[in-house]
C-alpha cells in the first residue's frame, strides 16, 4: 500500500532532526542540506596579522552552504583558495566539519595584505576576505646602512647623509 503524506514541517531551519506526527504516531524526520552552492557559501578570516616568518599562521574559514543557505555538514567538497599571493596554503580538508566549515591555514615569508577568495566544486564563491601578514622584528644582520652623501667639509654647515634600510629576518 502506498500512502502519500504531504507536510510542511521545519522547526530548525532545514537541517537536523525534527519530530513529526505521521498517522497518529510520532515519527523522526531527518532534513539534510542540499548539495554545496558556491554562491551561498562564505569565506571569513578567523586569525589575522600573522608574522611573515613562514611559521606563524593566518586562518580562513569557508562556510559551505546549499542553495537555501543551510550549512552542508560532514560532506565531501572540493574547496580551493584564490588570491593567495606568495602565501603557502596549508592542507585543505576534503570534508566539511559538523557545522559545514572548512578551516584553512596560510603561512607567508613576505609581509603583504591579500584579498582571498574561494571556489567550491570549481565554482567561484560569493565573497572575499582580507588577510594580512606583517613584518617581524627588525634584524640587524639583514638591515643595511649606506652613505648617500659623503665627504662633506667639516665646517659645521655641510652634512653627510646615511640611509638605513631596516629588514626583518625574512
Amino acid at each position: 500500500e502506498t500512502v502519500n503524506v504531504t507536510a510542511d514541517f521545519d522547526k530548525n531551519g532545514g537541517a537536523g532532526t525534527d519530530q513529526a506526527v505521521l498517522n497518529g504516531s510520532p515519527a523522526t524526520v531527518e532534513f539534510t542540506a542540499g548539495p554545496p552552492s558556491a554562491a551561498n557559501s562564505l569565506i571569513s578570516t578567523t586569525d589575522d596579522n600573522a608574522v611573515a616568518d613562514g611559521a606563524d599562521t593566518n586562518t580562513v574559514e569557508v562556510l559551505v552552504r546549499d542553495a537555501n543557505s543551510n550549512p552542508v555538514p560532514s560532506s565531501p567538497v572540493d574547496v580551493i583558495l584564490t588570491g593567495t599571493g606568495s602565501a603557502v596554503v596549508g592542507s585543505i580538508p576534503a570534508n566539511t566539519d559538523g557545522s559545514g566549515v572548512i578551516s584553512i591555514d596560510l603561512t607567508d615569508t613576505t609581509a603583504e595584505a591579500l584579498t582571498v577568495g574561494f571556489e567550491v566544486d570549481s565554482t567561484a564563491g560569493s565573497n572575499t576576505t582580507s588577510v594580512t601578514f606583517v613584518a617581524g622584528a627588525a634584524s640587524a644582520a639583514n638591515s643595511v646602512i649606506s652613505a648617500t652623501a659623503d665627504n662633506a667639509v667639516a665646517d659645521g654647515v655641510n652634512t653627510n647623509t646615511v640611509e638605513v634600510l631596516v629588514r626583518d629576518a625574512n
